[in-house]
């Protein structure tokens, strides 16, 4: 175990913030916006993202004091939730430039699809 670097508790303690300031604007969105499929993948981008910082800022900690395993295990926690970020965020900024419901669909399915990839990849050839 190393002695404690004040810079990366003080970046956990960013990424803790960060976490509860977008869950708290994505219960905003979904409690104002009910029935709203576009407000809804809105909400839903913003709660996937707060989880990112989630365990970003866990993975400083565990980093810290040396719990490389944990911080394996935070890591690809992350990328499940950085990819469903992608496919919500997708879906949004296509619904919301072109108005197609099926092509945001479609290009949500995309990000899903190369999320998948990428977790074949962290599981056959590791972090």
């Amino acid at each position: 175990m190393s002695i404690a670097q004040p810079g990366m508790i003080f970046t956990a303690f960013v990424c803790g913030l960060i976490f509860f300031i977008a869950l708290f604007v994505s219960l905003s969105i979904l409690r104002e916006n009910k029935g709203n499929k576009l407000a809804l993948a809105y909400a839903g981008f913003w709660f996937f993202f707060s989880f990112i910082w989630l365990f970003t800022g866990l993975r400083q900690i565990s980093a810290q004091f040396g719990f490389q395993e944990l911080d394996k295990n935070f890591f690809i926690t992350d990328q499940f939730f950085v990819f469903l970020h992608m496919a919500v965020g997708g879906y949004y900024i296509y619904f919301k430039l072109f108005g197609k419901e099926r092509l945001a669909l479609a290009m949500s399915a995309v990000f899903l699809i190369l999320g998948a990839a990428s977790f074949y990849g962290i599981f056959k050839y590791g972090v």
